[in-house]
Parts: C-alpha cells; structure tokens; sequence
C-alpha cells in the first residue's frame, strides 16, 4: 500500500462530506435524518473516562442508524454486558466526552471533535456498548473490550452496516491492540468501502498510547503520510489495507531500536511482538481444532490474559 490510503482518506477528513439525501426511514421525533457522508473514523475505547454527565440527554446513537435487524441484535448484546460491564446511565454524555481521559483522546486534543463539526463519522469500539457513535450519549461503565462478550461478530457486523447507512466511500480504523484490531479485520465490510487499519509500530506504554492519539491528530489534519515517525517516541504506524476474505499489510519503515521495557510492560517491546504473534498462530489451531465453543472460549480467553499482563494492560482479579 501507498501513501494513497492515508491521503484520500486525509483530503476528505479536511473538507468534511456535502450534505447528502437523508437516509430513508431514519428520522427520529425531534432530530434531522442522518446526512450520507463520505469518511468514517473508527476509534477505541479507553479505560480511563470522564465521570457524571447529564441525565436523560437525548442523541442519535448508533441503534438509530444501523437496520432494524442489526440494532436490535446490538441492543440484546448491551442488555447482556449491563451487569459485567457495571454500566451506570443515571448520568450521560457524549462518547468522545466521555473517553476524553483515555490517553489516545489525549493525545489528539481537540482534532476528533473537530474532524466531527466537518462532517466526518466517527465510530467507536467499546467494551460496554459494542458500537458508538462518537456523538451518542453513553454512561458510565468498567469493562474493556472482551470478543466473547460480543459473539457472533457483534461488533465487526455493526461497524461494516454502519458503514453501509452512513454511505461511507472510506473508512479509517485506528486501533490500538490486536483485540480492536480483530474486529476491524474481520467485519463484513461492504465491497464499495476502502477500509484502512492504523496499529503503532513501536513505542511503549502510555507514551505509546499518547502517540497514537497525535497519529490520530495529524491524519485528521492531513499531516501524516504512511512514513508518520512520532518525534517524542519514535513510535511509526504499521497500515493495513482490509478487504473482503483477508488484509493486505504494508509495514512501516523499520523503527528504531527499542530502548529498555518501562514500568506496566513486563518484557521488551520485541520480546512482546513475538510473543503477540505466537498467540496468534495458536489462536489460529484452536479454531480449527474440534472443539465446543466454549472450550474454544477458555482455551483462548486465559492465554489472551497473559499476553494482555505481559503487555502491561491487565491485572488478575481488576476490572477496567
């Protein structure tokens, strides 16, 4: 892949989507129908959030755009997660508000909701609720992104009819962790979409997080090629073009050595991209093994743990 995938995305991002014809059937009691648009952002959730809000704000949420089949589906998979995921709605704001503590929001300031105001989608993957959309009033809520909490391809099949509703021509999915990055790979996406995936290459820790989110700013404001190199960390992005039946990776020029692992990553940066990568060809050999889901499920779930602990971002017995 080229700079092309970022640029084309880049120019629409700056200019924003013309209005479009409403979506048919999309109007809400008190709200404009939704425009079509030309980008979509897809992002992650974080750990850290912003706690209150207002109660009863209202918004359109991404079960007012997805088809009716999808949302209902979407909204059975968050009636699910409500107990495990601790979420509390006494008190609401919108989702890019609400992640603004997580250090990737951080990172890129005020550069989402900006890209927002110029007409750019953005969608996130959240552990509590599937999908949000950016602007889609959510509560509060402990829970990271756990696959099996959201069976079936949940959350890949509402990103990619989201896509689909919203009319997108192109989508950006920067992610953070393999976890988000599965998802992207994996939705259905419509055959139309030119769907980019962004992972950082290199750097560690929360500056690594950071990082991301300033990726995240100049993409947004169309300073970021596909030779992006972080000045503070050195951390570079690794793309991926996604397509139906498979993703076609293009590597970022290589970084540069890695200096000694920080407090939260319990080995080096290259020690864990080995042992990341190892997961998941043992990932690969427990889906094709004859076994019931929920052996599947258990034999992948607890070894994901451990490379999550390895990685610095997870703790036995600690939700969030």
């Amino acid at each position: 892949m080229t700079d092309d995938d970022l640029t084309l995305f880049q120019r629409a991002a700056r200019s924003g989507a013309p209005p479009a014809a409403p979506l048919p059937g999309m109007g809400v009691a008190g709200r404009a129908d939704l425009p079509g648009a030309e980008t979509l952002l897809v992002l992650p959730c974080t750990k850290g959030k912003t706690r209150g809000g207002t109660p009863g704000l209202t918004g359109m949420g991404a079960l007012d755009i997805l088809p009716p089949a999808e949302a209902a589906a979407l909204k059975d998979a968050r009636q699910r997660v409500r107990a495990s995921a601790q979420v509390n709605e006494s008190h609401l704001m919108p989702a890019v508000q609400r992640y603004a503590p997580g250090l990737l929001y951080q990172g890129a300031g005020n550069a989402i909701t900006e890209a927002m105001e110029r007409g750019v989608y953005v969608a996130i993957v959240s552990g509590g609720y599937g999908v949000v959309l950016g602007s889609e009033p959510i509560g509060d809520y402990e829970a990271l992104l756990e696959e099996r909490e959201w069976p079936d391809n949940m959350i890949g099949r509402s990103l990619a009819a989201l896509a689909d509703r919203c009319r997108a021509q192109r989508v950006l999915a920067v992610m953070t962790s393999e976890a988000y990055a599965r998802v992207i790979r994996t939705a259905p996406w419509p055959s139309s979409v030119r769907v980019t995936l962004v992972l950082p290459s290199g750097g560690q820790g929360m500056e690594r997080l950071r990082a991301t989110g300033r990726a995240v700013a100049d993409i947004l404001r169309g300073a970021a090629p596909a030779s992006w190199t972080d000045p503070a960390t050195g951390m570079q992005l690794r793309i991926e073009r996604v397509r139906p039946g498979g993703t076609v990776a293009t590597p970022a020029p290589p970084p540069p050595p890695p200096p000694p692992a920080v407090p939260g990553s319990r080995v080096r940066p290259e020690t864990l991209d080995e042992v990341r990568a190892a997961f998941e060809r043992y990932r690969a050999e427990v889906m094709s093994a004859s076994l019931a889901d929920s052996s599947r499920r258990t034999y992948l779930v607890h070894a994901e743990n451990f490379v999550r602990w390895l990685g610095g971002d997870f703790q036995p017995g600690r939700r969030g």
